[in-house]
């Protein structure tokens, strides 16, 4: 006899891209001048987990069949892999790191933080999405 696994609810890819851009947004504006305002703790961490919630809204916007699991799971892979990435230094990704806006994407020198900032990051987006879904689920 077969079973069959519950499937995900297809997820907007417009609202996930609004999202996305938004995430994106915030990111950008933790890492520049106007950030100095805030506490030494965000500026130095909200850019990392911003970072990994905007991995997360990526693959949710790719894969809007996926299940939210499966979506944190390869966000965490995708984020995880970036960062032990950065214990390396081959002149080629060094040429991709020094292209502008890359340094953003692929950073340069691997912290521990950073890992636990990503699983902030994706735990956020993941708690959210599935937050929302029983929310909306009741109704």
């Amino acid at each position: 006899m077969y079973t069959t696994t519950p499937t995900a609810p297809v997820r907007n890819r417009f609202v996930f891209a609004g999202l996305l851009l938004i995430v994106l947004l915030l990111g950008l504006a933790s890492r520049s001048a106007a950030a100095k305002v805030l506490p030494e703790v965000v500026r130095d961490y909200s850019g990392d987990i911003l970072w990994a919630l905007m991995v997360y809204l990526m693959f949710a916007v790719l894969l809007p069949k996926a299940t939210a699991n499966r979506v944190a799971l390869l966000a965490m892979m995708f984020a995880t892999s970036i960062e032990i990435s950065q214990l390396f230094h081959p002149d080629w990704l060094e040429y991709i790191r020094n292209l502008p806006g890359m340094r953003l994407v692929f950073g340069y020198s691997f912290l521990f933080s950073d890992l636990l900032c990503y699983a902030t990051g994706i735990a956020i987006g993941w708690l959210s999405e599935i937050s929302w879904r029983k929310i909306r689920s009741r109704k």
